[in-house]
C-alpha cells in the first residue's frame, strides 16, 4: 500500500481541486460562449471621467494622468474652453500620444 505524507496529500488534493475548477470553467465557457467576451473586456465596467467637468482630484484618479497632467488639462480647458472631442486632449501640452492611448478608455465628454 502507498503511504503519503501529509504534505503530499495536500498537494494531491490541491491539484484535484484545480483540475475540477478548470473543468467547470471550461464547461461554462462552452455552454455560455458569450461569457468570455464579458470577462475579457474590462472597459465594460469602467467608470469614465468627463474631461470637461472633472476636478483635478477626479482627473488624478484616471490611470495614466498624474498631478501635472491633471493640472495641464485644467489649465488648457480654462484657457481654450471645453474639449470638443476626447481626441482634443492630445493638444494639451504634456499629454503624449503614448499615454493618451492608454488613458482614452477611461475618458468621456
Amino acid at each position: 500500500m502507498l503511504h503519503l505524507t501529509k504534505q503530499e496529500k495536500i498537494v494531491l488534493l490541491s491539484l484535484t481541486a484545480v483540475i475540477i475548477c478548470g473543468s467547470v470553467i471550461n464547461y461554462l465557457f462552452k455552454k455560455y460562449p458569450g461569457v468570455d467576451k464579458t470577462i475579457s473586456s474590462p472597459q465594460r465596467f469602467v467608470l469614465k471621467t468627463n474631461i470637461n467637468t472633472a476636478t483635478k482630484d477626479e482627473l488624478v484618479r484616471v490611470p495614466y494622468i498624474g498631478e501635472k497632467g491633471a493640472q495641464a488639462i485644467i489649465t488648457y480647458r480654462r484657457e481654450n474652453g471645453n474639449f470638443r472631442t476626447v481626441d482634443d486632449l492630445c493638444k494639451v501640452p504634456g499629454i503624449f500620444w503614448k499615454n493618451y492611448v492608454k488613458m482614452r478608455p477611461y475618458l468621456v465628454l
